[in-house]
């Protein structure tokens, strides 16, 4: 597990630099053949996060970062959720 926090005198301007952060730490932790996945769930309750590894309450608890080795075998590997088309998610405006 990974948390990345913002202390809370920064700016929210200041989450853009946490995401490409989180980004960065993804792709190091790919290079390196660990799969990573980012989920709401890891940070849903700060409090108990911040409690158990000693968090300061200065800090906002953001981004929680799964960080595990992939099972082959798994096969829920194989599901694929459907995707909507580019044209059904965005729209082109000539200016």
């Amino acid at each position: 597990m990974v948390y990345l926090c913002l202390d809370r005198i920064l700016t929210p301007w200041s989450t853009f630099d946490l995401g490409l952060l989180a980004q960065s730490l993804m792709l190091a932790a790919q290079d390196h053949g660990v799969e990573s996945a980012i989920a709401v769930n890891l940070v849903v309750y700060p409090d108990l996060v911040r409690a158990e590894f000693g968090i300061p309450e200065e800090l906002l608890v953001l981004i929680g970062i799964a960080l595990g080795y992939a099972d082959p075998e798994d096969p829920e590997r194989e599901f694929r959720s459907t995707r909507r088309t580019l044209e059904e998610a965005v729209r082109f405006r000539d200016v």
